[in-house]
C-alpha cells in the first residue's frame, strides 16, 4: 500500500466489530455515515456518526446533559497525520472527540479493491472486550464545489428553531 493510493475522500460503507467471544456489533447501526479524508501532505481526518441523529432541543452549548451525552455517544471524529508501513496505515491522532486517543496511534491493516478501502485492526486486546474492527470505505468521485454563503453574524443564534442554512460556531 502506498500513501498516494489513499489520497482522496472516502464515504463509510460499514463498520463491524467481531468480539473474540463471538459477539458481533455494529456500533452505529446497519448504515452508519462517515467520511475519511487523506491528503497528499500526509494529513487525515475521519468522522463517523449514527444515521438520523436527533437534533438537540436547545443550543449547542445549552442543551440538557442527557442530550449532549447521546450526541457524543453517536459520533466519533479525529484527525492528525498518517503514515504507511507495508499493508498498515497508521493514524497519528492529534485531536479527537474521544480524548483517550489524542497523542496515540491507530494502526489498521489496509486493503484496496476496486475503489473499496477496508481498514481492520485489533482493539482492546487482552481484555474481555478484545475484538477485530473492520470499516469499509468507498472512494468519493471528485465533485464540483458548491458555493458557500458567508454567515451573517447578526443572524447567528443558539435557538435551533431559528436555524438558517449557514451558521457560525
Amino acid at each position: 500500500m502506498d500513501a498516494g493510493s489513499l489520497v482522496g475522500v472516502w464515504d463509510l460503507q460499514s463498520w463491524i466489530q467481531r468480539y473474540d467471544d463471538g459477539r458481533v456489533q455494529r456500533p452505529f447501526g446497519e448504515r452508519p455515515v462517515g467520511q475519511l479524508v487523506y491528503t497528499a501532505g500526509g494529513q487525515m481526518s475521519g468522522v463517523i456518526a449514527a444515521p438520523d441523529r436527533p437534533s438537540l432541543t436547545q443550543g449547542q452549548w445549552t442543551s440538557p446533559p442527557e442530550e449532549a451525552a447521546a450526541a457524543y455517544a453517536t459520533f466519533l471524529a479525529y484527525a492528525g497525520l498518517f503514515t504507511i508501513e507495508g499493508d498498515t496505515v497508521i493514524h497519528h491522532v492529534r485531536i479527537s472527540s474521544f480524548p483517550n486517543w489524542v497523542g496515540a496511534s491507530q494502526r489498521r491493516r489496509a486493503s484496496l479493491d476496486h475503489g473499496l478501502l477496508t481498514l481492520s485492526g485489533r482493539v482492546e486486546a487482552e481484555t474481555v472486550n478484545a475484538r477485530t474492527v473492520e470499516l469499509a470505505w468507498r472512494r468519493v468521485e471528485p465533485q464540483t464545489p458548491v458555493p458557500v454563503q458567508e454567515a451573517d453574524d447578526t443572524t447567528a443564534t443558539d435557538d435551533p428553531s431559528s436555524r438558517k442554512e449557514t451558521q457560525t460556531c
